[in-house]
């Protein structure tokens, strides 16, 4: 069946809801983790210097 046909459905809302949390959830998470690693990196960076 054609999706003019049946016009959306609560199913079709629920999984297109469930996909929208989802890939914000994982784009978050790979934005604080990627400014973890940014942090670690100068620290490292920081305390290198600070021992030269």
């Amino acid at each position: 069946m054609n999706l003019k046909e049946r016009g959306v459905t609560v199913g079709d809302l629920l999984i297109i809801s469930i996909i929208l949390i989802s890939t914000i959830f994982f784009i978050n998470k790979f934005k604080d983790s990627n400014k973890q690693t940014q942090i670690n990196m100068n620290q490292n960076y920081i305390s290198a210097i600070m021992i030269a």
